[in-house]
């Protein structure tokens, strides 16, 4: 069996689930503006909360992971 490429710890996989997080976000404000009933609404704005924190700390890591292989890429480890 050939062996996957993808890297779920890739900086573009990670911008694009914090993207992705981002669009949930906006389209749960979105629902919580069009609800009619006070319930409705306060569950979407929660939901919205939540994907907008979860973006930022996925925006976070990639952030992280793109410095640590930027830094990798200036000072590679010895072959020792």
């Amino acid at each position: 069996m050939s062996e996957s490429r993808y890297d779920a710890n890739a900086p573009g996989s990670l911008i694009a689930l914090a993207a992705w997080l981002f669009r949930e976000a906006t389209m749960a404000r979105r629902s919580a503006d069009s609800a009619t009933d006070p319930i409705s609404q306060r569950v979407s704005l929660e939901a919205a909360a939540r994907f907008d924190h979860a973006s930022q700390i996925v925006k976070e890591v990639a952030d992280q992971a793109r410095r640590q292989r930027a830094a990798e890429r200036r000072w590679p480890r010895s072959v020792a």
